[in-house]
């Protein structure tokens, strides 16, 4: 063993309370970024429903905007699961805001 370097055993035995910690945490974070994901999908009933109130350009622009969402929502939950939590959120956001901005200077009706 090279001199001045501690056991590497006695080293990961010391640090295991903290390496349980970060295991539990990401997990969490994983489970957090599959809520999101989740949301996300729920959301997507209410891009499908859009179709009341919107023209076959706007549902074909929701849609489009829906499934790049979901892409985005994927790569999160891989690399960043918590911010998969921001996509409904998003997705909510386009969609009411879409609709209410097509009502008003498109004339969309129910």
């Amino acid at each position: 063993m090279r001199q001045g370097r501690e056991d590497p055993v006695a080293f990961h035995a010391a640090n295991q309370p903290s390496g349980q910690r970060h295991v539990s945490r990401h997990a969490f974070a994983v489970v957090l970024g599959w809520i999101g994901l989740i949301l996300h999908i729920l959301v997507g009933f209410l891009y499908l429903a859009a179709g009341l109130v919107a023209p076959l350009y706007g549902i074909l622009f929701f849609w489009a905007a829906w499934i790049a969402l979901t892409v985005l929502a994927v790569h999160l939950l891989q690399r960043r699961p918590v911010w998969t939590l921001v996509v409904p959120v998003a997705a909510a956001l386009i969609l009411f805001g879409g609709i209410a901005i097509g009502g008003e200077l498109l004339g969309w009706r129910a």
